[in-house]
């Protein structure tokens, strides 16, 4: 048992901002997390990204069974069971996507607003369904996804635009054609 990244026991607090908790791997066992676990254990995490963690039996990206809070975070791409198992956690400016498992949650979070999920296992209201094309790179649409997550989630018609194909990043990492010179 235990987590790969951060495992917290019973009795305990763990505060966790503006940190990345990545390519993580977690053992067997129904409280392992890929990314952070928290059983029995107040967790807040802030700010954060969880990413490429892997879990064999529990959540690839976060587990908690009491009260918590995960804000302005971004859980995304990893693999086990489920992205995040969050019972008793108040979850509020969270992006949720990318998990290599049939849902993204294990059971629907205690959402105070401003959340994305891929599908509808969180139990959000009007999940946003994100496809990635697959000449790009998913994580450098995060920021993409963010923005559109804190300065227009209450538009879910704008959101869902920002998110559609015509409107992300284009050709990550190439260089933009300069002006044109002359060859004589």
């Amino acid at each position: 048992t235990g987590s790969g990244g951060i495992f917290v026991g019973s009795g305990h607090d763990v505060v966790v901002r503006r940190s990345t908790l990545r390519a993580n791997i977690a053992g067997s066992g129904s409280t392992s997390a890929g990314g952070i676990g928290a059983a029995g254990a107040n967790l807040l995490l802030e700010n954060a990204t969880v990413t490429g963690n892997t879990a064999i039996s529990g959540p690839g990206g976060v587990y908690t069974d009491t009260n918590g809070r995960i804000a302005n975070t971004t859980i995304a791409f990893n693999s086990g069971l489920y992205q995040l198992r969050g019972a008793g956690t108040d979850v509020e400016a969270t992006i949720l996507v990318g998990a290599t498992a049939t849902s993204q949650c294990a059971a629907a979070i205690d959402s105070l607003g401003y959340n994305i999920a891929a599908d509808a296992s969180c139990g959000l209201s009007q999940p946003i369904t994100v496809r990635f094309p697959p000449h790009r790179d998913p994580l450098s649409l995060l920021p993409t996804l963010f923005l559109s997550l804190s300065r227009f989630s209450n538009d879910v018609s704008l959101m869902r635009s920002l998110l559609s194909e015509s409107s992300l990043p284009k050709g990550r990492g190439k260089s933009k054609p300069g002006p044109k010179r002359s060859t004589k």
